[in-house]
């Protein structure tokens, strides 16, 4: 490999880097960063235990929480991308959506089907007149 081999390399690199391959990349980054930085600014306050992020509603470690974030930040992040491609769809946006906010739905469907008694409270009975209180 000579000389120019290196810098035919080099440009060919330097080419490949372009705005619609970096801001994805920025967007993963970023995330995860605001992530730490929120999650270091609350454990400084009083009452707030980071590790509760990694518990479930029985307080008991969990580690799909943790996986689930980073789930939802590569998903976000191939989102990204497509949309500064131009290759989303109708279709990649329902499932974005769908898959964030439909999930927790769901297993809330699953836990009530099971008779898993969840953290949410009761709603509130109206009052004589049929109003909500």
């Amino acid at each position: 490999m000579n000389g120019a081999d290196v810098l035919a390399t080099v440009a060919a690199l330097f080419g490949a880097v372009t705005f619609a391959r970096v801001i994805p990349l920025a967007v993963l980054a970023g995330m995860s960063l605001l992530f730490v930085w929120v999650m270091f600014k609350a454990q400084a306050s009083e009452g707030f235990d980071a590790s509760m992020f990694l518990r479930n509603d029985r307080g008991v470690l969990a580690p799909e929480r943790l996986w689930g974030f980073l789930c939802f930040a590569i998903h976000t992040w191939a989102y990204t991308t497509w949309v500064l491609n131009n290759v989303v769809t109708e279709n990649d946006s329902l499932l974005y959506v769908g898959a964030w906010s439909g999930t927790a739905i769901v297993f809330q469907i699953l836990e009530v089907w099971r008779g898993i008694k969840t953290n949410t409270p009761p709603l509130p009975k109206p009052n004589s007149e049929g109003e909500q209180p």
